[in-house]
């Protein structure tokens, strides 16, 4: 029996990534595996090291770079790096907080431009995972989950808090100063409750 499947799809054509957990939570009877034709056929890919280990029921990620098919990033016990299509995984750890790796969105403007929700908060990569540097301090919630728009890069955030689950997202937030203070204008009278992150735009470090 097979558990929770991630999948990342490619903007280059044919090319799917997918990881598949067994029903317990591990990689042990699942895997990663590509696939270079729409799904019609895959192969088993390497697994990183600790992979998600013995919490994949919650971190556990997995993205892939619209500008490279090849350059993969999967999330779960630390946020773990390819540049050769899951042939070998890196860890890529250097600013980033020894926390599971819970969500993971690609920049779809900017391959480059990688953020990770972590169990303390947000990081940014602007060189493909090689640095990080946070962009949102821990707050009441860790990040458990995303939604993106593929072509804005708009990425609705999921939180986990004593409360239970939260959906951040509003229209346009990050996309200039004057977005950002009406929005947080409309939060504070009660009007909106979510926020939509335009991660590509301007002011996106400022809107977090």
């Amino acid at each position: 029996q097979s558990g929770p499947v991630r999948i990342a799809v490619s903007p280059t054509k044919g090319v799917l990534y997918a990881s598949v957990l067994d029903d317990v939570y591990r990689h042990a009877g699942g895997g990663l595996f590509r696939s270079d034709d729409a799904g019609a056929s895959w192969r088993r890919l390497a697994t990183p090291a600790e992979g998600c280990g013995p919490q994949c029921h919650y971190d556990h990620a997995l993205a892939v770079s619209p500008a490279d098919p090849e350059l993969v990033f999967f999330g779960g016990v630390d946020l773990y790096v390819s540049t050769n299509g899951g042939g070998s995984w890196d860890g890529s750890s250097v600013g980033l907080p020894n926390v599971p790796a819970n969500a993971v969105a690609v920049d779809p403007t900017d391959g480059r431009r990688v953020f990770v929700g972590t169990d303390v908060g947000v990081h940014v990569s602007v060189d493909a995972g090689r640095s990080w540097r946070v962009i949102a301090a821990p707050g009441p919630g860790d990040f458990r989950g995303h939604q993106q728009d593929p072509r804005t890069g708009a990425v609705d955030i999921i939180t986990r808090t004593a409360g239970g689950w939260q959906l951040h997202t509003a229209d346009d937030f990050g996309r200039s100063a004057a977005v950002n203070a009406a929005t947080e204008r409309l939060h504070r009278a009660g009007l909106v409750t979510h926020a939509s992150l335009m991660v590509h735009e301007p002011f996106a470090a400022e809107a977090v």
